[in-house]
């Protein structure tokens, strides 16, 4: 019996795939779930490059739309949350399922290796890969590096230019002022705040552990472009540093990305959308 079809759209950050998702998606009766660990959390929007929502995640469902495309994994968690590649597997492919009973494609689009990985090869794990569980097509966005480069220092003066710092400021307010009241609880007392316990995405998510010198941030305020500025609103840089500094890790994590992906010889690579277009819809006929 042949495999249900799913089409994956990777590539580095800044290479353009959110874009070329949507438009494919429009061709073909998409529906995207997210492959960036850090769009997963509210209210970081700006620092992850998160495309503007027409209808935020809430619910059960928790289905967010862009341009009128259904997308999973956007907004599903609070930032004072963790949430593994296992647990992103499980979430995915319940997404997936409920998305060919629609009868239409699953798409995965975005720059985490990993998670993209784990559906691909359903991975175990355990260092080991699953038998396959789909019939995936691989696109990979491939984008000269000067270029690059280029998009990513442009994206970077965007997001200060948008508010990266107020944001930042705002989250660090309300999440270390939420996880002091978590731990000030009596033990099990939250079961079922917020709606948690009744979302598969947020059921087993955890805080974290408050850092012993004081201050209390979670794993998704390390990302690129959130520590940096933490850094400056902690008074050891100033904006001018932060912004070069958030520019230089962001052009290494890159780096990383493309070396990840090159490993693995079943991604097509494109230069534009029309021949990511054609790839996609030879695919599915």
């Amino acid at each position: 019996m042949p495999l249900p079809k799913l089409i994956a759209i990777l590539g580095p950050t800044a290479s353009g795939k959110t874009e070329l998702g949507i438009r494919i998606a429009k061709e073909i009766s998409g529906e995207i779930i997210s492959v960036d660990s850090r769009q997963m959390f509210r209210g970081m929007d700006i620092g992850t490059g998160k495309a503007v929502l027409d209808k935020v995640a809430s619910g059960k469902s928790q289905v967010a739309t862009v341009h009128g495309i259904p997308h999973f994994g956007i907004d599903i968690l609070n930032p004072n949350e963790e949430f593994t590649a296992h647990q992103f597997k499980e979430f995915a492919e319940e997404k997936i399922e409920e998305i060919l009973a629609r009868g239409h494609v699953p798409m995965l689009v975005g720059g985490t290796g990993l998670y993209a990985q784990a559906i691909i090869d359903n991975f175990t794990f355990e260092q080991t890969k699953g038998e396959a569980k789909y019939d995936v097509l691989q696109i990979g966005l491939s984008v000269p590096r000067d270029e690059l480069y280029s998009r990513i220092d442009a994206r970077v003066h965007k997001m200060i230019d948008a508010g990266l710092v107020d944001e930042v400021r705002q989250l660090r307010e309300k999440y270390s002022r939420q996880l002091r009241e978590k731990y000030s609880r009596p033990a099990g007392s939250d079961v079922g705040d917020g709606g948690s316990s009744t979302e598969k995405t947020a059921k087993n998510a955890k805080p974290h552990t408050p850092d012993p010198r004081g201050r209390e941030y979670s794993n998704a305020m390390t990302g690129i472009g959130y520590r940096q500025v933490c850094e400056h609103l902690d008074g050891k840089i100033d904006l001018e540093e932060a912004t070069r500094i958030i520019k230089r890790d962001s052009r290494h994590y890159a780096k990383r990305q493309m070396t990840w992906f090159k490993r693995d010889g079943r991604i097509k690579w494109v230069e534009d959308g029309g021949e990511a277009m054609k790839l996609a819809k030879n695919f599915l006929k």
